[in-house]
């Protein structure tokens, strides 16, 4: 990976974090990032059933920041 992607991917995940509401915190995202590891065929509909306490935006938001 360049110094500018890590550069791009570490800025993203700091803004990331900043703006995530309390009900998302680093468990929950890990927990999410393990269910999408465990099955690269997942949907968001398939997330939303396994955490129904968390918006699909905002599974996807955690998904797509990866």
């Amino acid at each position: 990976m360049g110094l500018d992607v890590q550069r791009r991917t570490r800025e993203h995940a700091q803004w990331a974090q900043s703006w995530r509401p309390s009900l998302v915190n680093d468990d929950l995202v890990r927990k999410v990032n393990e269910s999408v590891h465990d099955d690269r065929h997942f949907t968001i509909s398939d997330l939303s059933l396994h955490f129904p306490q968390i918006s699909r935006t905002l599974l996807y938001d955690i998904v797509s920041s990866g």
